[in-house]
């Protein structure tokens, strides 16, 4: 009896030392992101005793952003996989099944994994990611194949905002839907290092779009809002924003009455918030004030 069960333990070792892995993994991951739009790679794969994977080096590249996972371990269970990954010098911690993701993040640094083009945000940012139906979304562009709907809550003690922002040359007049203003004449203007605090983003994914509910942040003296905002497939391909954002001096002090002078020229209302617009390229929006 002692024999067989050495026999069968030996078997069971040799198959799971020759099993293809990482056929099997590519075989699962790479549709569902095919789907969403995304190139897969994946640069180890190694297999966890009793039913689990454990991936190192894992990309994720798209037309208009490129996202990378230092560590991720695959659980698998009877109807989904667990999954519990080191990311963006933080963790990710969820569940995928065939109808839903749900993940909860903590102290991710978009800096550190995401390729953000000419803005980069830097900090340490927590919340939830939920998405029904991932990787089947019948809208348009990379955002409508993200899922059929979603959710997302963001919050951020603190970061940095640095890069290259188009800032108009002309003022705007608002738009209540938030159209494209493709015809701006802008001039790329380097922000230098903006710190912020207290970021509040909410947001849900309907269709081809990303809709903000809220959003709120402190930076240098200014309170900022964030009051309309969408994220969208253009027909070119392209991702892109239109939001409307308001700020205003929240100390009195000077610091923020210079922030506000750097600024491009808007209507101050009696309440005394300032009123923008930003819109284009997500990667490189173009920043305007409002009259």
């Amino acid at each position: 009896m002692k024999r067989v069960a050495l026999f069968l333990g030996l078997l069971l070792v040799f198959t799971l030392w020759h099993f293809p892995h990482r056929r099997l993994i590519e075989a699962t991951l790479t549709p569902p992101a095919a789907e969403a739009g995304l190139a897969l790679s994946i640069q180890n794969v190694r297999y966890a005793f009793p039913l689990s994977y454990k991936l190192d080096g894992v990309r994720l590249d798209g037309r208009n952003y490129d996202f990378a996972l230092e560590h991720v371990r695959i659980a698998i269970g009877r109807s989904g996989y667990g999954v519990e990954a080191e990311a963006c010098g933080g963790e990710i911690h969820g569940s995928v099944h065939e109808d839903k993701l749900d993940l909860s993040f903590a102290d991710i640094n978009p800096a550190a994994c995401l390729a953000q083009g000419g803005l980069v945000v830097a900090g340490k940012f927590s919340g939830t990611l939920v998405l029904r139906r991932p990787g089947r979304g019948a809208g348009n562009g990379e955002i409508g194949r993200i899922a059929e709907s979603g959710r997302i809550e963001l919050r951020g003690r603190g970061g940095t905002l640095s890069g290259t922002l188009g800032i108009s040359t002309q003022t705007g007049t608002g738009d209540a839907d938030l159209g494209d203003d493709s015809g701006d004449t802008s001039i790329g203007a380097s922000l230098g290092t903006w710190e912020f605090q207290d970021v509040v983003i909410d947001a849900r994914l309907e269709g081809s779009e990303i809709v903000f509910t809220k959003g709120t942040a402190a930076s240098q003296g200014v309170e900022w809002q964030l009051t309309k905002g969408r994220i969208f497939s253009a027909p070119t391909g392209q991702t892109k924003i239109n939001a409307e954002v308001r700020a205003r001096n929240a100390d009195g002090g000077n610091r923020a009455k210079a922030v506000i002078g750097l600024l491009p020229r808007s209507a101050v209302g009696r309440d005394g918030w300032h009123r923008y617009k930003a819109s284009g390229d997500i990667r490189a929006p173009t920043f305007v004030g409002l009259k």
